[in-house]
């Protein structure tokens, strides 16, 4: 709910806010452009995946965006790396409903990493890894899968240690993918400065598209 977000801490009440409800038409053509995000990583909505895929399939949606955790596939530094059941059904219900993915990978913290981004160079050479065979993994499930970002609405990092991961994940994911998109920013709100000096590091040498998240 608004009241436990920054929406509220700004002065944003439940009371004032605007909800927009619509409905969509039945299409016979895909949207190459079109997307969602289900969160069904973090275990939202997952006995509602098969119709919620399906409605929008048949609206014209094609890109589902969804989070492959790196801690959900990988417990510790060296182990196997696979997939879960969840991330194996999400990603098959999608591929039925002819729906790609935009696959987001983050969730070192702690695991991997001792900071939010990856920053040794044993840390990224393991990022590397997690970012080649989860997208070979993913792929597998569901060949659609056309886009990856990496981490999420980040905004006051070293642009430094973001510009090095991007560069890493970049990388691998070309060698798992030539034809991968790789999407980079994915920034909470539009912080321009930090925008501005992740661009002087040479952040836009690793990327195929900027995402912000206004």
């Amino acid at each position: 709910s608004l009241e436990n977000n920054d929406f509220a801490e700004e002065g944003f009440l439940n009371s004032e806010a605007k909800y927009t409800i619509c409905g969509v038409k039945e299409s016979s053509v895909q949207n190459q452009k079109l997307g969602f995000s289900t969160h069904s990583s973090w275990g939202h909505g997952m006995a509602e995946q098969d119709r919620w895929n399906e409605v929008l399939s048949k609206a014209g949606f094609s890109i589902s965006r969804d989070a492959v955790y790196w801690v959900h596939v990988q417990k510790k530094p060296g182990s196997v790396i696979e997939l879960r059941d969840d991330h194996k059904a999400f990603l098959k219900i999608a591929y039925e409903n002819d729906i790609g993915m935009l696959v987001q990978l983050a969730g070192s913290e702690g695991t991997h990493s001792a900071n939010y981004f990856p920053e040794t160079d044993e840390e990224l050479s393991n990022f590397y890894t997690y970012v080649y065979e989860t997208i070979k993994l993913v792929k597998e499930i569901n060949p659609k899968t056309k886009y990856v970002e990496f981490y999420n609405e980040y905004g006051n990092q070293d642009p430094k240690v973001a510009t090095r991961m991007q560069k890493t994940g970049y990388e691998a994911a070309k060698a798992a993918d030539p034809e991968i998109i790789v999407i980079g920013g994915a920034t909470a709100r539009v912080p321009l400065e930090f925008i501005e000096s992740l661009l002087k590091e040479g952040f836009g040498n690793y990327i195929d598209a900027f995402s912000g998240h206004p």
